[in-house]
């Protein structure tokens, strides 16, 4: 009952979080991905757009097999300003991935923020995650990595295949400060919920 009622709380605060932050302009371009892959860049060619998106027509589908799969984009920001991290996600098998973001467009050094994403059984249905991170220049790099992993010597790989969408960086407002202030464990913010469609 407790456990129930905490997840709850958290859930109401991590809502609000994304939807106070909705008010700022979103300094992800295509982050839609209405126009294809337009504004990102990426390794291999195990990607691409895919139809159904979460609320468009169109989202990024996110495929690793053999290798890893990895797309970027840098945005600009300002140092010392805090921001908010959102995105959807549907996983079509069980997996994972990881949202890295850098400083500046060198992404060999340490992170800024790195979340590993897991499906955790849900499966099929569209969830939505956030978390905050504090700029430390006039350029950030956003990278989502899927990765596969071959489980022995002459066995097949694991493979992973995901659409995301709705990625979303904005500054974070004031009020969802004073929160982050009154509740520093939310400094790193994961939220995950389920899309009421049914």
């Amino acid at each position: 009952m407790k456990s129930g009622l905490i997840k709850s709380i958290a859930l109401s605060i991590g809502l609000y979080l994304i939807s106070i932050g909705s008010a700022h302009s979103n300094l992800i371009t295509n982050g839609d991905f209405e126009n294809d892959g337009q504004f990102w860049s990426g390794y291999n060619a195990a990607w691409g757009t895919a139809s159904p998106g979460n609320s468009s027509s169109n989202s990024l589908g996110l495929f690793a097999a053999y290798f890893d799969t990895t797309i970027m984009q840098t945005f600009v920001t300002e140092g010392g300003q805090t921001y908010v991290l959102s995105l959807t996600y549907n996983f079509l098998v069980n997996g994972s991935f990881t949202v890295n973001i850098f400083d500046g467009t060198d992404t060999s050094g340490d992170s800024l923020l790195s979340s590993e994403i897991s499906s955790d059984n849900d499966v099929n249905q569209w969830l939505t995650d956030a978390a905050y991170f504090m700029a430390q220049s006039g350029n950030t790099t956003i990278e989502i990595l899927s990765s596969f992993e071959l489980l022995d010597i002459g066995q097949d790989p694991t493979f992973q295949y995901v659409l995301i969408d709705d990625i979303s960086v904005v500054e974070a407002s004031a009020p969802s400060m004073m929160l982050l202030g009154v509740l520093p464990a939310l400094l790193l913010l994961r939220i995950k919920r389920r899309k009421f469609s049914r």
